[in-house]
């Protein structure tokens, strides 16, 4: 096995660069990742159950590394992946979470500021309604109301976005970009 992941490492390793510059803006730091997935690959290969797909378990395993940075960067925390395939299951590995939440912040950043404020406070810094009311401002309903509101909103905004097919636990399985796309 691992004659087949030196060769498909070396046919993919340009295209996995830039898969990951497609997320990461920093050349340097993707580079970097780039490396990082190369280490927990090849340290996790005894682990790959079917040959045949390589391919897709390296890119999975691409994608969960990047989240990872982003959970540390931006500390996301309410995201259930692990940084390697290791113990998941078959449905877990086929699905896309990991690429969805990479693009998340793009989207809340696209929202008015008070509920881009509240959900980052929420949700990124697990923050209380009642502890965001103090920092804010704002009554602890206020607070409840305008994630309520902010979250609407940020589906809409996915929504306009891309079509995605969910399975029954709520992890996305497919996301097809529609004609209207934001940029």
């Amino acid at each position: 096995m691992e004659k087949k992941f030196l060769k498909t490492w070396s046919e993919l390793d340009r295209q996995l660069l830039s898969f990951i510059k497609k997320r990461i803006k920093n050349p340097e730091d993707a580079e970097d990742m780039l490396q990082e997935v190369y280490i927990k690959v090849h340290g996790n290969l005894s682990s790959l159950r079917d040959e045949d797909k390589m391919v897709s378990w390296i890119y999975q395993i691409t994608r969960n590394t990047i989240n990872t940075c982003y959970k540390r960067c931006y500390r996301i925390d309410s995201v259930e992946y692990e940084d390697t395939c290791r113990g998941m299951t078959s449905e877990e590995e086929d699905n896309l979470n990991s690429e969805v939440v990479v693009s998340m912040k793009r989207f809340i950043e696209k929202l008015p500021e008070d509920y881009r404020e509240v959900i980052k406070l929420h949700e990124f810094e697990g923050l209380t309604h009642r502890e965001i009311g103090e920092r804010l401002g704002i009554s602890e309903n206020t607070s409840k109301s305008k994630l309520k509101r902010g979250k609407e909103r940020l589906k809409k905004l996915l929504d306009n976005c891309c079509t995605f097919q969910i399975d029954r636990f709520g992890n996305v399985l497919d996301y097809r970009k529609n004609n209207k796309n934001l940029n």
